[in-house]
């Protein structure tokens, strides 16, 4: 038995949601306020509460004591007092009371006024993967369940500066997974420990399945479902998987494309490919058709049918005009490509064209096509610097 000496203060401990943990469903005592259910990633609170029933000023500090791991204990910085007090909210670790002996966590001396009584907020949070952990079993052959820890009231006085302890409480952790199932019985049983961790059995193995089934959508949306079901996906409305585009590219053209079939073979659908494709803007996208290009003048040879204007018949430029440095980083002309000849009609021919500020560097695009013929467009530069690949490819 512990000795508490003179004067007379109260300390007493309690939960917000004190359980019973009797396995005994034909009557229960009242639940012990010493007594904690500890859920993972849950904050669960403690309070103490202090009262001093003599009649003169006491200066006390509270410490806490235990087999927990550390980073369990998370204070709550709010605490409720009858009156004044300079109680400052302040723990520490490893408080030293006298030679070999130490508390794990305890608290600044403080004043408590005659007949004053002040509620500490304390709070311990059970880490969310603690159950899964599989960490814990290798450092354990057994997982822990419940957990001890001692609170103490200790006092100094002006003609002592000796630490000696005025009251004490104990204090049981019991970490248990979040029930469910046991939050549908009559509060009666609810109180059960023992039934609680029954049906968490049968809660454990449906539990799973129910979360699925109401997750159900999310496995039919590219932007959502897992790596492994977005070729199925794809499969389901007849999308060819491209290896040249990224996982983030492949969800977004499996989403659209239903809207990219409607349009296909278009000018319209081709911008809308290749906006999902590289992140660009629709109006840095452009598709230009002979009529649409600009009609220049430079050194011609004439033959024996000269003809001024009009280009080549079936064919057409898409010019790509990045506006950032990363967007330029982000094209891929080999993923390019390959989306332009699947989304062209097959007897087109067709000019890919780079155009970005003179401030960003090229290096991120180098030439993928064979060198340009004396056929080839030359690369221009007209306020910005551009980069031109050819493909005569039927």
């Amino acid at each position: 038995m512990v000795y508490l000496p003179q004067p007379d203060v109260d300390l007493t401990l309690a939960t917000h949601a004190p359980i019973d943990w009797g396995s005994s469903l034909n009557g229960v005592a009242a639940p012990a306020p010493e007594e904690v259910l500890l859920v993972p990633g849950k904050l669960t609170e403690v309070t103490a509460r202090i009262k001093n029933n003599s009649q003169q000023e006491l200066r006390v500090s509270i410490g806490i004591q235990g087999n927990f791991p550390d980073q369990w204990f998370t204070p709550v910085l709010s605490s409720q007092t009858t009156q004044n007090s300079d109680w400052s909210e302040t723990w520490q670790e490893n408080i030293r009371l006298s030679t070999g002996q130490s508390l794990r966590f305890g608290t600044d001396y403080f004043h408590l006024q005659p007949r004053q009584t002040i509620s500490i907020n304390l709070g311990f949070t059970l880490p969310d993967g603690f159950f899964e952990d599989p960490y814990i079993l290798r450092a354990e052959s057994n997982l822990t369940l419940s957990y001890g820890g001692e609170f103490f009231l200790h006092q100094v006085t002006e003609q002592n500066s000796t630490p000696h302890l005025i009251a004490y409480k104990t204090l049981q952790l019991y970490p248990r997974p979040d029930r469910i199932y046991q939050k549908f019985l009559p509060e009666f049983y609810q109180e059960s420990d023992f039934l609680g961790r029954f049906l968490n059995i049968t809660e454990q193995c449906f539990e799973p399945i129910y979360e699925t089934a109401e997750t159900f959508w999310s496995y039919l949306d590219p932007l959502l479902t897992p790596k492994a079901l977005v070729p199925f996906l794809a499969h389901w409305v007849a999308w060819p998987m491209n290896p040249n585009l990224t996982l983030s590219q492949q969800r977004r053209l499996i989403r659209h494309a239903v809207e990219i079939y409607q349009w296909r073979g278009t000018a319209r659908g081709l911008k809308l490919c290749l906006r999902l494709c590289t992140g660009l803007e629709e109006n840095d996208i452009e598709v230009l058709e002979p009529d649409d290009v600009e009609f220049a003048v430079g050194d011609i040879t004439l033959g024996d049918q000269p003809c001024l204007g009009g280009g080549k018949a079936y064919h057409f430029v898409v010019r790509l005009k990045p506006q950032t440095q990363e967007q330029l980083e982000n094209l891929d002309e080999a993923a390019i490509r390959a989306l332009v000849e699947q989304e062209k009609p097959a007897f087109c021919t067709y000019d890919l064209e780079f155009v970005y500020p003179a401030a960003l560097s090229p290096s991120p695009l180098p030439p993928l096509s064979p060198s340009p013929t004396p056929d080839s467009p030359p690369v221009t530069a007209d306020k910005a610097v551009s980069q031109i690949h050819t493909s005569d490819d039927g």
